[in-house]
């Protein structure tokens, strides 16, 4: 990627050693995920030796080939950034530049390299809440997983509860807005954040106006493996009225559109059905 720099500026442009550290590693909430966290010192004078006094920002420039940087990103004027989304597997390399307040960019600093690993992710998910082992090496035997907090739910005392684990909030009771179709699910969800008075949800007095429908893998976050019916262990830490049956999700099937995910509450079973179907709607709120 060639940079557009004046023949009379060349001497004169920034004169860099940066990315002197480069970490990276698997981000759990997005799956098959990497994230590469780059830092760098910041220079202090010019190719000529003069003292730097017009630093205005700087560029990373990375991609899957050496020294063929495909995207590039202005961080502004700081000296750390983090890049997400890297594909698992895949090598990356990384370079940066600084610019002044004229626009003039320097050369590439040193290229720094890192693969992302393959795998690892699965080591962030949370443990399934089986504790007893069957046989040698199931999952009881393991307990593979992040550890679950103690405790995992907390009442926050306005109709809402919050998964440790997950940082999500949840609406306490989750029977209060009846059963749907997927449309008019994701629309009563959006009436709830206008006129909560509509519907008669257990102890809600909180004022929230950023609920939605959850998506599939956030629904799925709540299933506890290790008990026979996951919505009477749901409603035994802080929830009221959860139904043992499917509960919509946001997530629409890849293949054919016309029909969304569902998830039964009992036993985290999966399936996709017609979104003219009515289900049972839960709103959450929080990082999607």
């Amino acid at each position: 990627m060639e940079k557009q720099i004046s023949e009379t500026k060349k001497q004169d442009i920034l004169f860099l050693y940066l990315l002197l550290a480069l970490a990276i590693f698997l981000n759990s909430s997005v799956a098959f995920s990497g994230v590469a966290t780059l830092s760098w010192n910041a220079p202090t004078t010019n190719g000529d030796g003069t003292p730097l006094t017009d630093l205005a920002g700087y560029k990373i420039y990375y991609g899957t080939s050496s020294s063929s940087y495909s995207q590039s990103i202005d961080v502004g004027n700081t000296t750390t950034y983090t890049i997400e989304d890297l594909t698992e597997g895949l090598t990356y390399y990384f370079a940066t530049t600084a610019y002044d307040a004229g626009g003039n960019e320097s050369g590439y600093s040193n290229e720094v390299v890192k693969t992302v690993p393959l795998g690892t992710t699965l080591t962030n998910l949370p443990k399934t809440g089986q504790e007893i082992g069957y046989l040698y090496l199931d999952d009881g035997y393991f307990q593979a997983g992040i550890k679950w907090p103690t405790p995992r739910f907390t009442d926050n005392g306005d109709g809402t509860v919050t998964d440790n684990l997950t940082g999500l909030m949840w609406l306490k009771d989750g029977g209060c807005i009846k059963k749907n179709k997927w449309k008019d699910s994701l629309n009563a969800v959006a009436e709830f954040n206008n006129s909560p008075g509509n519907y008669n949800c257990l102890g809600y007095i909180a004022n929230y106006s950023d609920w939605r429908l959850p998506n599939v893998k956030e629904i799925e976050s709540l299933i506890n493996y290790g008990v026979s019916d996951s919505a009477a262990w749901l409603n035994s830490e802080g929830f009221v009225n959860l139904n043992s049956t499917f509960y919509w999700s946001s997530t629409t099937h890849q293949v054919d559109p016309s029909y969304a995910w569902l998830v039964k509450m009992s036993n985290g079973k999966e399936i996709p059905v017609l979104k003219s179907y009515r289900y049972y709607v839960w709103p959450v709120r929080g990082i999607q």
